[in-house]
């Protein structure tokens, strides 16, 4: 599994390493990035490495985190498919994040 994340004061990169320790525990094999800081096309690498994917993210000016928007874009691009894909929202007021990445992606 794949955990793509961004987050903007913390909270949101939190719940992924939580998430990644909960799944590794059960035995799962994660990969995890930090799509803000880290190397963009190592991270879709590994998007296509791995058949299941999380993408947690917090909302931003009512949309998507930037970094969050572009690799889903590449994703697109590359015809990411056939793969399961999980979604993680993080806004404390209107969160649409989640919806708008499921509308990217559909």
């Amino acid at each position: 599994m794949f955990i793509a994340y961004t987050s903007v004061y913390g909270h949101t990169k939190v719940v992924a390493e939580k998430l990644k320790e909960l799944l590794e525990i059960k035995g799962i094999k994660v990969a995890i990035s930090d799509l803000a800081r880290e190397d963009m096309a190592e991270a879709l690498e590994d998007a296509f490495r791995y058949d299941r994917l999380i993408l947690a993210t917090t909302t931003y000016d009512a949309g998507i985190f930037p970094a969050m928007e572009s690799f889903i874009h590449h994703l697109i691009a590359k015809n990411y498919q056939n793969r399961s894909i999980g979604l993680i929202e993080n806004g404390s007021w209107a969160p649409m994040a989640a919806k708008k990445m499921k509308a990217l992606l559909d």
